[in-house]
């Protein structure tokens, strides 16, 4: 073989396309360049070369076009590729996008607006509240498990102005794989006054925090109506909670102290700024233990690193015989503070909390 060139061996399964390209620096990213072509071999396993040899390479692969890119084992977006000039190169690819999407249409939630009449208390019972069912639901006798997400207005709204979690699509993604059989409930959140129903009472640099009752209104309010409406898991170890942000602070503090009724918990992104020391009013109990998906981007903030580090750290020394915490920390090296990000990490959190 010419020395000069590199050999490339690419693991696909599940991919039944003949070839695979590879498009990047050494082609000025151009889809249909074919200079660097992979051709099938057997079943899943591509092989190829490239003119790459003592050169520096980022590169990707697709299957003819940026519509049919690779994507992360968690139907994300993956980073760009690089090569340092030595080979042979060995990579894998989980799975490609199709048409530009990672899901397939056949397997997103079916969505339900609860109606406004709703016997709520105030300020909620004008609240929109919607509960994602899971794309079989009708056709199928099962009970499901129940996550209670915050900040509806950013979960699937397509016309959301920070973006949005794309959380049908991701639901969707994870359908395909057996790993969606949940109810999603999504809470709008109470527009300017967000932050106040997010903050912890104990919270300094926000008077009134208000989440001890938005707790209650999920306890004693939502909840048992959701339960009475869809054929749910009612129990604590299939119930969860979770969001971003505030909404990550607000779920994390109310399952902590409603621990009677959420065993589960996802954190993306918490602003643990507005109460540092959070984790210190906690009340121990023995209903059993948690589970806690703690995501945080290193980018989001300076000190992000810091602040995530500490509440980990803080999250492990609560722990007890009576009460175990199980954290299962994600930090992503060059994660935003954004709707974008969260989406992309919440099949992940899914799978670790409903596992």
């Amino acid at each position: 073989m010419d020395t000069s060139k590199i050999s490339i061996e690419l693991l696909a399964p599940g991919c039944d396309a003949e070839t695979v390209r590879c498009s990047g620096s050494h082609d000025d990213w151009i889809t249909n360049s074919r200079v660097v072509e992979l051709r099938r071999e057997v079943p899943g396993l591509y092989r190829g070369t490239a003119d790459w040899s003592g050169k520096f390479t980022t590169y990707k692969y697709h299957l003819g076009d940026w519509d049919s890119v690779e994507l992360d084992a968690f139907g994300g977006k993956r980073p760009n590729r690089h090569f340092a000039g030595e080979g042979p190169i060995r990579d894998f690819v989980p799975q490609f996008a199709t048409a530009g999407n990672y899901h397939q249409a056949a397997f997103l939630p079916r969505v339900e607006r609860l109606p406004h009449n709703l016997p709520l208390p105030q300020p909620f019972a004008t609240r929109r509240i919607a509960a994602l069912l899971p794309h079989d639901y009708e056709i199928s006798r099962r009970r499901y498990p129940v996550i209670y997400l915050q900040d509806g207005q950013n979960l699937f709204d397509e016309f959301a102005p920070y973006g949005n979690w794309e959380l049908d699509k991701r639901l969707a993604w994870l359908a395909e794989r057996g790993l969606g059989d949940v109810i999603v409930v999504a809470i709008d959140h109470a527009e300017e006054k967000r932050i106040a129903e997010y903050s912890p009472p104990s919270a300094e640099k926000v008077k009134r925090g208000q989440s001890d009752a938005y707790g209650k209104f999920l306890v004693d309010h939502l909840k048992p109506l959701i339960d009475r409406t869809y054929r749910t898991l009612p129990d604590r170890e299939h119930t969860a909670i979770g969001g971003s942000s505030m909404g990550a602070l607000a779920s994390l503090h109310v399952a902590m102290i409603q621990s009677r009724t959420f065993s589960k918990v996802m954190v993306l992104s918490p602003s643990i700024w507005v109460d540092p020391d959070l984790v210190d009013v906690w009340p121990e109990h023995d209903y059993g233990n948690t589970r806690i998906f703690l995501y945080g981007g290193m980018n989001e903030t300076p000190g992000s690193a810091a602040t995530f580090a500490s509440l980990f750290e803080r999250l492990k020394r609560q722990s007890s015989r009576r009460r175990r915490l199980f954290v299962e920390p994600h930090f992503d090296g060059t994660g935003q503070h954004s709707e974008s990000a969260w989406g992309t990490v919440f099949p992940r959190a899914v799978k670790y909390l409903f596992a």
